[in-house]
């Protein structure tokens, strides 16, 4: 082999072993990172579900937040925390430990707004910044277009419907009209979507005061659902209210 043949193969050995030596450094540089999302995902994923946590899980899960750096995360990473963020802000509600005037101190509200600029199509993020607005001031009027963005923004995501239906029927009164109506359609795509357990418990909650006007906005929703639906609540007990269409196996009355 010919000198310049002898340079050549140096070059390209020595290349190889750079790019296998950077791929390394890139494992373990970005290993912590991908391992760190793994677990967000999987404690999500138990959030989204409803699983209960034990005081220990939740301890634990506030000193995993608390060392996470947030930089290092991709935008759609920082979103699923702030579902576990709310879900801690949720039991320090439930256990009297909750502030409404130390959200922001805590650092929440800042991370969702930092969250919402680098993903500002999250529904849940829209969603959420509505909802601490309103533990913060009490005062939703002025903060309406925040619902009305998590509305446009995701319309008939399941997951998200199930948190913003009931805050939005508990604000009933006090909404303006596009959005009470967005509200009644959501209840009827939780029917239509064989939610009855969760949208009975709407309606027999927040939904109360108007149950009888949600019930009317399932004229359009399939036959077999509604008639499962009327079933689920027959067995509830849940009497004073009639469902479009439904005679017979309708809800007592």
């Amino acid at each position: 082999m010919n000198s310049v043949g002898r340079r050549t193969s140096g070059l390209v050995r020595a290349s190889l072993m750079l790019c296998g030596a950077g791929a390394v450094a890139w494992s373990i540089f970005t290993f912590p990172t991908f391992s760190r999302e793994r677990a967000l995902d999987v404690n999500v994923q138990r959030v989204l579900t409803g699983e209960r946590y034990s005081p220990a899980q939740l301890s634990a899960l506030r000193d995993e937040l608390s060392e996470s750096q947030e930089w290092s995360l991709r935008p759609s990473v920082r979103s699923k925390l702030a579902i576990i963020r709310l879900r801690l802000v949720e039991e320090d509600m439930a256990t009297g430990r909750y502030k409404s005037d130390a959200v922001g101190s805590g650092g929440f509200a800042s991370s969702i707004d930092a969250t919402l600029s680098d993903s500002p199509t999250s529904a849940f993020l829209w969603l959420t910044k509505f909802w601490l607005a309103f533990q913060q001031s009490g005062n939703v009027a002025p903060n309406f277009d925040l619902l009305r963005m998590s509305y446009f923004m995701g319309p008939n995501e399941v997951w998200i419907a199930l948190r913003r239906n009931p805050l939005a029927l508990s604000l009933f009164a006090r909404m303006p009209d596009d959005l009470a109506d967005r509200s009644i359609v959501e209840f009827a795509g939780l029917v239509r979507s064989g939610l009855y357990s969760d949208a009975a418990s709407i309606l027999t909650g927040p939904g109360l005061p108007i149950g009888q006007r949600l019930l009317d906005g399932l004229a359009k929703v399939d036959e077999v659902d509604r008639y499962r639906f009327a079933k689920l609540l027959e067995a509830k007990d849940v009497q004073g209210f009639t469902i479009p269409g439904i005679k017979e196996t309708g809800v007592k009355e």
